[in-house]
């Protein structure tokens, strides 16, 4: 795979559609609204419920008409399944192994482990650094099943003293190696100190710019090889953590924002009908609230009003609105009654209607974007000297951050 290449493809398209990514339809309106081409919204409104779904659950371009909207999402969903999948090893593991493992955390371990018991007999690892390890599964299967020395780093002591003691709770298998638990930040003093050339540093679902971090420190102390999932894009900071390759920061940026980190973070995640449903209840009251405020409170500036329960988009419109203006301490005049009028009105709805199908549309663009960051991530490995592959390694409907960057030192 050529990574420079497939990084300026998805950057080409993201520049030129930058106004349909890169803010919420709701945080500037209206101007938000009106950058979108109305006829993509107009396309996207005259679909039936069940068509909107598979656009926004499946990326489902043959709901489409033949034109403008239906061939970018084609070239979204060709850029977006660009990456190879790595074939999956069968291993058989003890029942016991996955005590109180949920069903994510175990069908990771049973993708990832086999894959790194193959590169042991290659590579001959002395010790694995697990990142961010938590409860230790990771580097608990690593060690007991691959006789690889771990170390488990994580800032939580009630997580490692939970792994801890199940591995206390049962036998060790044959030849089994140990699992180090290290209560520490990463990157510290320490743990540069156990990361060298004959090391595995791996990072499954690295929060933010841990992943940076966890990358950088591979290349300096030149660890043998670095496995990396990012995760929770919407915690790095859009200025100081993207990009940090050169070839990506000397071409035309991309100028990512918390808004289009957390769209990236969110994108490949599967959705029931149910749950489709449920997001356009949301979106709906969220949205009808602020066109509240906008055209009935007279405020033009975008009030940051927080979630609620579920229940409460289930309730009247308007107590849902007085009990959110009242817990942002926000003086509202009008009854109940007017509050209902207002949203049922022909021209709100009419409005909620076009802001939830532009939503569909920009939702197309996460998966690109969460892409870039990884594409970039991969890069900087190559330009430092090491031989890198992306790779999709495990199911998106059971792990959607399922893309993992494999770096060896050359």
């Amino acid at each position: 795979m050529d990574l420079y290449k497939y990084f300026s493809d998805i950057r080409n398209i993201l520049l030129t559609n930058e106004n349909l990514w890169r803010h919420e339809v709701l945080n500037e309106y209206p101007t938000s609204l009106e950058m979108y081409d109305q006829e993509f919204v107009k396309e996207i409104r005259n679909l039936n419920s069940d068509d909107k779904y598979r656009l926004d659950a499946f990326h489902d371009e043959s709901v489409l008409k033949k034109g403008k909207l239906k061939d970018l999402i084609i070239q979204l969903q060709k850029l977006s399944n660009g990456i190879p999948k790595q074939r999956q090893i069968q291993e058989d593991f003890p029942r016991f192994a996955f005590v109180k493992v949920n069903k994510k955390k175990k069908h990771e371990l049973q993708s990832l482990c086999p894959y790194i018991g193959l590169l042991n007999k290659d590579k001959k690892y002395l010790k694995a650094i697990d990142v961010g390890g938590g409860v230790g599964h990771l580097s608990r299967f690593l060690a007991h099943y691959y006789q690889i020395e771990a170390f488990c780093i994580d800032m939580d002591s009630s997580l490692q003293n939970t792994g801890e003691n199940r591995i206390d709770k049962y036998s060790l298998p044959p030849n089994a190696k140990n699992v180090n638990f290290r209560l520490e930040k990463f990157p510290s003093k320490s743990s540069k100190y156990i990361l060298d050339n004959q090391s595995l540093v791996l990072g499954l679902h690295s929060c933010g710019n841990l992943s940076n971090h966890l990358l950088k420190s591979a290349v300096l102390n030149q660890a043998k090889t670095v496995i990396n999932f990012g995760c929770c894009y919407l915690k790095m900071d859009a200025k100081k953590d993207f990009p940090i390759s050169k070839f990506a920061k000397d071409g035309d940026p991309i100028n990512l924002c918390k808004y289009s980190l957390t769209l990236a973070t969110r994108s490949h995640a599967s959705m029931t009908r149910t749950q489709f449903e449920n997001k356009k209840q949301v979106k709906f009251y969220r949205y009808g609230l602020h066109l509240f405020l906008y055209y009935k409170m007279k405020r033009s500036d975008f009030v940051s009003i927080g979630d609620a329960k579920t229940r409460e988009y289930y309730l009247p419109f308007s107590q849902y609105v007085k009990s959110k203006l009242i817990e942002n301490e926000i003086e509202c005049p009008l009854k109940a009654e007017e509050i209902d009028a207002f949203y049922k009105s022909t021209y709100i709805q009419n409005k909620l209607e076009d802001m939830f199908c532009a939503n569909i549309i920009r939702w197309q663009f996460g998966r690109c974007l969460e892409l870039a960051i990884l594409l970039d991530r991969a890069i900087y490995l190559s330009e430092n000297g090491r031989n890198v592959e992306i790779k999709e390694f495990f199911n998106p409907d059971l792990s959607p951050r399922n893309i993992g960057i494999v770096s060896h030192l050359l």
